[in-house]
């Protein structure tokens, strides 16, 4: 039973160590992030210049509006696969900063478990003592 008690300032380094691994996931994740983002606006706004190109150079509004169309439809489709992506990557952060911590809370947890095991073993083993002998 004290075996498990002795266990306590390891488990206080592992969550120590745990916390300072889910701290330096936090950088690594936002350069990510930073240069995902970077290379989304670059492409973007060429898009943007491309289309406003090809808009000078238009000669009849129904090409305008069919320029303007196709513009659209591939801006759009380009953000939402550029918002699944950054889903992904604040998804993944999420998970590499949990991880450490959750690993450790388990360690904790199953020590904590086999404490009150322990204590509930030895509860009902010990005599039971009534009356006037019991202190």
């Amino acid at each position: 039973m004290s075996d498990n008690f002795e266990n306590i300032p390891q488990l206080v380094k592992n969550q120590q160590d745990a916390v300072k691994t889910t701290v330096e996931t936090f950088p690594k994740a936002a350069q990510r992030i930073s240069a995902e983002t970077a290379d989304y606006s670059k492409q973007y706004f060429k898009n943007w210049s491309d289309f406003a190109e090809k808009l000078r150079g238009v000669t009849t509004f129904d090409e305008a509006i069919k320029l303007q169309t196709e513009f659209a439809k591939s801006s759009y489709e380009s953000f939402v696969a550029q918002s699944t992506k950054m889903f992904e990557l604040f998804t993944s952060l999420g998970k590499e900063a949990y991880q450490p911590i959750e690993t450790n809370l388990t360690r904790a947890t199953d020590l904590a478990k086999a404490q009150v095991e322990a204590v509930t073993d030895a509860a009902t083993k010990a005599p039971f003592k009534s009356g006037a002998n019991a202190r």
